[in-house]
C-alpha cells in the first residue's frame, strides 16, 4: 500500500468515527445496523480496511449520511 492509499482509507476512517460519535453509536451498535463485523467497523475506523462500496453504502445507510460524506 502506498502513502497516498494509506492517507485516503486514514481520512476515511476518521471520518466514520466522527459520523459514529455524533450519532452516539459504540462500534457494535453501528456494525449490527450496519449489517457488518464489529472487527469491520473497527478496522475501517483505524484506516487499515480498504472497505467496498457495499460497506461503505452500508456504513452510510447506518449513520444517516451519504456515502460521499464519508469520503474524503
Amino acid at each position: 500500500m502506498d502513502h497516498d492509499e494509506a492517507a485516503l482509507l486514514k481520512r476515511f476512517g476518521r471520518a466514520v468515527r466522527r459520523a459514529r460519535d455524533a450519532k452516539g453509536l459504540s462500534q457494535e451498535a453501528l456494525a449490527a445496523d450496519a449489517d457488518v463485523d464489529r472487527s469491520t467497523v473497527a478496522r475501517v475506523e483505524a484506516g487499515g480496511f480498504n472497505a467496498s462500496l457495499r460497506v461503505i453504502g452500508r456504513l452510510a445507510r447506518a449513520l444517516g449520511v451519504r456515502p460521499r460524506d464519508l469520503l474524503p
